[in-house]
């Protein structure tokens, strides 16, 4: 969302196991944090060059930051 409240944009992440965020926290400096958990590999923003993460067992904890910059 815009500073205005109008949607921007949306893009679905996760995996091809169970993924599911759990909690989200907003920054105090224009960003926003996401925590939950997943199965098997996770790839959460394959356009950065970030490398897909793979569970070590059955779920592993997550924590995002989203951020303007």
């Amino acid at each position: 969302l815009d500073t205005n409240g109008v949607f921007q944009w949306s893009e679905r992440v996760g995996g091809i196991g169970d993924d599911a965020a759990f909690d989200l926290a907003l920054g105090t400096t224009s960003t926003v944090y996401v925590t939950g958990r997943f199965q098997g590999t996770v790839n959460f923003d394959a356009s950065t060059g970030i490398p897909s993460l793979v569970s070590a067992g059955e779920n592993d904890a997550f924590i995002i930051e989203f951020a303007t910059e």
